[in-house]
């Protein structure tokens, strides 16, 4: 028994830390100085990524390969039937102008766990027309991984990839989902309309058709929303959320979080540099007044990616935000990207793509469910709730909200747990009432 307690005791390689430790405080120093050259940053995925030498660089390029085979096949079949393709969707099955038309979707779903739900979440958005790519950080246990690729064999258009690690109380999945928006635009060219991020813990309040075919009828360059904060209306700087950073170092190749939370002010003290004075902070200003739902559960059009990716200011948010606390600063790194590209108004005042709520417990994203005893709240304030500030449910309300958003607009729900009885019978709901689906 002892022997397996020193077995699980963490080794630290303090000189690699320390090594790590330093580069990242150059490289948020470096940032805030301005030493930084964003017109000439690219969120590309690093090309150890596709290594021949290990499994995930092989797995890696096999996803590359099947996108690729994906996109040309795609193409050659609009060159054949003549579609015109302004926007970019496919008609469902023939050419005769009576068939309903679906956009084509990218949709990038970041899991961790519960491959259950993943499974009904992809069965329930899946389009043969459809890109799915399911992202798996490097430290995926075994058994999840494997049931994640079993799930994805079961398709000819879902493909994984592990393009880096994920640290959950950082932004980090910002950073992914940026990657693999720069490489299916431009690395691979795929071909889509609308790239959806989307967690493991979601599903859709409308059917698989519903979806691509409200897609393929919108106009819309953003699915964002905008929330509240505590009830109250944001519109003033934000940027103090920059603040709180955290650092990370390796123990036992495993990432690991510095704990408490590191402030910039600290570094301020030992560079002699007032970081968060400079010009560059107070320019971001302008931009990062807003509190929006999370940019890592979105809709986003295909020339709103473009954007994106290549504008120098978006990406120097996104980098400053880095090491930031996930939900504070995706909540804000967003929305000002938004704001940068010119579409605050739309991506605050029209519909968001999601329904969450918090758990009135925790003050985190809840399991939805229908116990009458939970109570939940409800932050959004895109305009499809007419009230001010919050609104309170209990568990027994949930599906009639459910219900409104998807009369209202709404795309999505989140979150889900196929471990949770209530949730599942929820989803059921959802299924049988909202798709008007019967199996499940």
């Amino acid at each position: 028994q002892q022997e397996q307690q020193q077995q699980h005791v963490e080794v630290v390689d303090w000189q690699r830390a320390q090594e790590e430790m330093i580069l990242q405080m150059l490289e948020i120093y470096t940032n805030y100085k301005g030493f930084c050259d964003y017109s000439q940053f690219r969120p590309s995925i690093p090309q150890r990524s596709f290594d021949q030498n290990n499994r995930d660089g092989t797995n890696n390029r096999m996803a590359r390969t099947t996108l690729h085979q994906l996109s040309k096949q795609k193409k050659e079949s609009e060159n054949s039937h003549n579609i015109l393709h302004q926007k970019g969707p496919l008609q469902s099955s023939s050419s005769s102008s009576s068939s309903p038309k679906y956009a084509r979707l990218a949709i990038v779903i970041v899991a961790y766990k519960d491959a259950n739900h993943l499974s009904k979440l992809i069965e329930a958005i899946h389009m043969p027309q459809h890109y799915i790519i399911i992202h798996l950080e490097r430290q995926t246990p075994p058994d999840y991984e494997f049931s994640v690729r079993t799930i994805a064999s079961t398709y000819s258009n879902v493909v994984v990839v592990k393009f880096g690690t994920i640290i959950y109380k950082t932004d980090s999945i910002s950073h992914v989902n940026l990657q693999i928006m720069r490489w299916i635009t431009f690395d691979l060219q795929v071909p889509y309309d609308y790239i959806l991020t989307l967690g493991g813990a979601v599903y859709p309040l409308v059917s698989a058709q519903e979806l691509a075919r409200t897609l393929y009828e919108s106009q819309r360059h953003v699915f964002l929303g905008e929330l509240t904060h505590a009830g109250i209306f944001v519109d003033s700087s934000q940027t103090a959320y920059l603040r709180p950073i955290r650092l990370r170092l390796t123990v036992d190749n495993t990432p690991k979080l510095t704990s408490p939370k590191m402030k910039v002010s600290a570094l301020e003290q030992g560079m002699g540099y007032p970081l968060l004075d400079g010009p560059m902070y107070r320019n971001l200003t302008q931009f990062m007044m807003y509190k929006s739902n999370s940019g890592n559960q979105a809709i986003y059009s295909h020339d709103t990616v473009s954007k994106l990716v290549t504008s120098p200011q978006a990406m120097q948010i996104f980098a400053l935000s880095k090491y930031g606390c996930c939900c504070c600063i995706e909540e804000r790194n967003w929305i000002a990207a938004m704001v940068i590209l010119g579409l605050k108004d739309e991506a605050l005042n029209q519909h968001a793509s999601m329904f969450q709520a918090w758990d009135f417990k925790g003050m985190s994203n809840g399991i939805l469910h229908t116990n009458s005893s939970t109570t939940f709240r409800i932050e959004d304030a895109s305009g499809w709730i007419e009230r001010d500030g919050t609104l309170d449910v209990s568990g027994a309300e949930i599906m009639s909200y459910l219900r409104q958003a998807k009369k209202e607009g709404l795309l999505f729900a989140r979150k889900f747990s196929s471990d949770h009885e209530g949730s599942m019978s929820l989803l059921k709901d959802i299924r049988t009432e909202l798709h008007q689906q019967q199996n499940f």
